[in-house]
């Protein structure tokens, strides 16, 4: 699979690795965004058994089904989808911003997230953009104030995620000596409010920490306890009771990890987290 690359530069590829694999694969198939009323028609005439509850959608008037094929009703329909789409060369850019260091300014801690979506993106990406940009303006108002980070802090808002993660992969292609070299932890900041219940995802070497980290933050349940406390009470009196938080800390999905700037900063026993 060949990107598009820096203007003048190369065409980068990106290594043979499950997720290639799985593009292989599915450029077997046909696949195209369908409004809702079009999905409505389909998924009304759906055979086969009624899906489980927590896999219901919320299109009012549908019985939501597993399949295969069409009910009794309709059974040798078939589909008959008609697609105009055009290529078209567009450019996107990243963003990057840069606090230098003070003591170590060579060395790099980045803030990343990206910011395109498929329709509005109001949890993906945009709750985690939220995220950054807040603790952007946090720490440029400390550093107007006279402070400076021990080492460097990248901030970067990756273009084209949603189009095969080409923003951040063109960046990391072009930087990967130095970051081999000098980085120290990406904290990725994909989608952050999904529900109430803190849900993350991180590298093994990235769990101690992250427990530390949360017992100094307050609930958001009550302000009393640390999110710590919280998190340790929910999971105790939940329907699978675990006594270690860190049982409940997932590692990165195999197929991020794939994500060059995740296999770069773990390769280097670096910490990298999606929350």
């Amino acid at each position: 699979m060949e990107t598009p690359s820096l203007l003048h530069g190369h065409q980068s590829k990106v290594p043979t690795d499950r997720r290639s694999m799985k593009l292989k694969i599915f450029q077997r198939f046909h696949h195209n965004q369908l409004d809702m009323e079009m999905q409505k028609r389909l998924l009304a005439v759906m055979g086969g058994a009624e899906v489980p509850e927590e896999w219901k959608g919320a299109i009012p008037g549908i019985s939501y089904r597993l399949g295969p094929g069409f009910n009794e009703e309709h059974q040798g329909w078939k589909v008959r989808l008609v697609v105009n789409n055009f290529l078209d060369d567009r450019e996107s850019n990243n963003v990057i911003g840069i606090i230098r260091g003070e003591v170590e300014p060579d060395r790099f801690v980045v803030l990343s997230n990206h910011r395109d979506a498929w329709g509005y993106g109001a949890v993906d990406p945009s709750s985690g953009t939220c995220a950054m940009m807040e603790s952007a303006r946090i720490l440029g108002s400390l550093v107007r104030a006279g402070w400076r980070p021990r080492r460097s802090i990248v901030f970067a808002s990756w273009a084209a995620e949603e189009h095969g993660i080409m923003g951040s992969n063109e960046w990391v292609y072009d930087k990967i000596h130095k970051l081999m070299n000098r980085a120290v932890a990406v904290i990725n900041t994909d989608i952050c409010v999904s529900g109430d219940i803190l849900n993350p995802s991180a590298s093994p070497s990235l769990k101690s920490v992250f427990v530390e980290a949360i017992k100094s933050v307050p609930s958001t349940k009550d302000s009393s306890k640390s999110y710590y406390e919280f998190l340790k009470e929910y999971y105790e009196n939940g329907e699978t009771p675990v006594d270690n938080i860190e049982d409940k800390l997932k590692y990165l999905d195999p197929d991020l990890i794939m994500h060059p700037l995740h296999t770069l900063l773990e390769s280097h026993h670096c910490i990298t987290i999606l929350t």
